[in-house]
Parts: C-alpha cells; sequence; structure tokens
C-alpha cells in the first residue's frame, strides 16, 4: 500500500535566526533517513515546496504493509522525532507517474 506524509516546520523555526545546531543536524539526520528509505525501495518521491520558511511544506511517498506500519515510519523520520517538523499521515494511491517503475497497489 502506498502512504503520503506532510511535513512542516514546527514555528519557531520559521524564522532562520532562531535556528539551533540540533535542528540542524535532525535535518541532515531526515535527509540521510529518507535516502536509505529511497535505496531499500520503500520511499517512492520526497521533496519540499520552495516558499517561505513560514509556507513550506514537505511530502514523502512511500510503501508501507498497513497502517501500523505507514504510522511507524513516518514516526521514525527524525525531524518529527526531534520535534523539528510536524507530520500528518494519509493513505495515499498514485493514479499517474512518469516514473515506470511506480505501480498503484490497490
Amino acid at each position: 500500500m502506498q502512504y503520503i506524509y506532510t511535513i512542516k516546520l514546527i514555528e519557531r523555526l520559521h524564522d532562520p535566526k532562531k535556528w539551533t545546531n540540533d535542528d540542524e543536524q535532525a535535518i541532515i539526520r531526515h535527509f540521510e533517513y529518507l535516502k536509505y528509505q529511497m535505496q531499500q525501495g520503500t520511499m517512492i518521491l520526497a521533496g519540499r515546496t520552495q516558499n517561505d520558511l513560514k509556507d513550506t511544506f514537505g511530502i514523502v511517498i512511500f510503501n508501507a504493509q498497513d497502517d501500523d506500519d505507514a504510522q511507524s515510519f513516518m514516526e521514525n523520520d527524525p525531524s518529527i522525532q526531534a520535534g523539528v517538523m510536524i507530520g500528518a499521515l494519509y493513505p495515499y494511491a498514485i493514479a499517474l507517474s512518469k516514473f515506470e517503475n511506480i505501480k498503484n497497489e490497490r
């Protein structure tokens, strides 16, 4: 099954001056987590909008066995674990894609 989660920075981080080294390290771990999940074939796509920090959000589309597995995948994202981002999880189904290796497994 496919799932998507959206992630947004916590309000404090809308101001670039308020970022700490711990915040930056959490984002680095977040990126490494997603790279690893992509290499494992779990993650399908990840990215973020290019707005100001206040308005930007990211998405992660991935495969999971069931709702519990999907919840665990999102909760293990280091940016969520560190409390620098807030996530919202949804069941998802890719309807069309230019990438041939992505299937809708309904």
